[in-house]
């Protein structure tokens, strides 16, 4: 079944989207699919009939009938979203509001309204890549072609995320095997020479990919909705000096790695201290990276009733154009090169960051190198 939710407080467009979608003739949906699609088709679409309309004409309805359609797993792909609904909240708020709960849905705002500034509004829902824009009045056939090609989006994307969750599975009990082997191979007193150089060549590879395998893991879990966390206090020094004792062996004679921490006094933040380290970790994994000389500096600063943990290298650097999207799921900074990497550290470090609630800053300049700072509060 394909759901799509309109959401309007005019009971004539709502009427419109009505008629479009329980009137129109089977053969008449399917062309405009054609017309739009080409030879390409719809993805695995069933007949016309799975297709549902739910109707809305306020944006916390909408919000309700997306969060029940998550909890009875039957959801929502696509939702027809109109800008303004007084006495309601906006097109911006609801469609904020919708991603919280299901990240995944295409958004259409349709608006008549030309002073809607699509940018910022685009940034202000949180997920950009998820938004289109359709101008009143509009076209049935405009419509139908939104509905039937996001609603194939939506679908390839549910397909990628199973792939996902399915390699990641098979792949981590043999790869245990793998590093299970290459450490007694490493403990073996007798191999030495050549030998040993080659088990510690499979040991660092193995690490790697348990790695990367550890990020899908975690992409996955998160779109699964079985992302959790276990908030405590913890003391943000010893945090900080931990992350730095476990990647301090990454500095060589090329790239120096340092931890530098201002403030003498103690401070103890909210947080789950695994994934914390586990998003730093990533942003220190990127640095070395994309820094072939130089150095990365891992530094605490406790400032008032809070503290700034920051990362900073003299790498290659990102261009301003690209700071928003390499935050996507397998976008790379560096495009598809020699740098190991599947595009998720940036992603990862993001959605943590979301979760804990921290404001983040990320600052960087191409041949220069990249600085991100994360911004904690104190519990008072």
């Amino acid at each position: 079944m394909n759901r799509i939710l309109f959401v309007d407080d005019d009971e004539k467009i709502l009427s419109s989207y009505k008629k479009i979608f329980e009137t129109v003739a089977d053969s008449e949906l399917l062309s405009g699919a054609a017309d739009f699609l080409g030879d390409v088709g719809l993805v695995g679409q069933p007949e016309r009939e799975s297709y549902i309309g739910t109707y809305c004409s306020q944006g916390e309805d909408a919000v309700l009938e997306v969060e029940k359609s998550v909890n009875e797993d039957n959801p929502i792909k696509v939702v027809f979203l109109d800008m303004r609904m007084p006495p309601g909240i906006d097109g911006a708020e609801t469609a904020k509001r919708i991603h919280s709960i299901d990240p995944d849905i295409e958004i259409v705002i349709v608006s008549a309204y030309s002073d809607t500034d699509i940018k910022d509004f685009s940034i202000k829902s949180g997920r950009p890549e998820k938004i289109l824009f359709l101008r009143k009045p509009f076209d049935k056939k405009e419509i139908m072609q939104f509905a039937l090609n996001l609603v194939s989006k939506y679908d390839l994307n549910c397909i990628k995320d199973d792939f996902l969750s399915h390699v990641s599975h098979e792949l981590k009990t043999p790869l245990a095997s793998v590093l299970g082997f290459a450490q007694l191979l490493e403990d073996d007193p007798s191999i030495s020479g050549e030998a040993r150089e080659f088990s510690s060549l499979i040991a660092e590879n193995a690490a790697l990919m348990d790695q990367l395998l550890e990020d899908l893991f975690t992409v996955v879990a998160s779109k699964n909705n079985e992302f959790r966390m276990d908030l405590q206090m913890q003391d943000i020094k010893k945090e900080v000096t931990r992350i730095y004792e476990l990647n301090k062996s990454r500095g060589d004679e090329d790239v120096t790695f340092r931890v530098e921490i201002v403030g003498d006094k103690e401070m103890k933040i909210e947080m789950d201290s695994t994934r914390f380290i586990q998003a730093v970790n990533n942003l220190i994994s990127n640095s070395f990276k994309f820094t072939s000389e130089g150095e990365v500096v891992l530094k605490l600063e406790i400032i008032g009733n809070g503290a700034v943990v920051s990362l900073r290298d003299t790498g290659t650097g990102i261009s301003e154009n690209r700071i928003k999207t390499i935050e996507d799921n397998f976008e790379r900074g560096g495009g598809y090169n020699d740098v190991p990497g599947l595009g998720l550290g940036l992603s990862i470090f993001k959605m943590i960051m979301d979760r804990h609630k921290y404001r983040y800053q990320i600052k960087s300049k191409e041949g220069e190198g990249t600085c991100v700072s994360i911004f904690m509060e104190a519990k008072r």
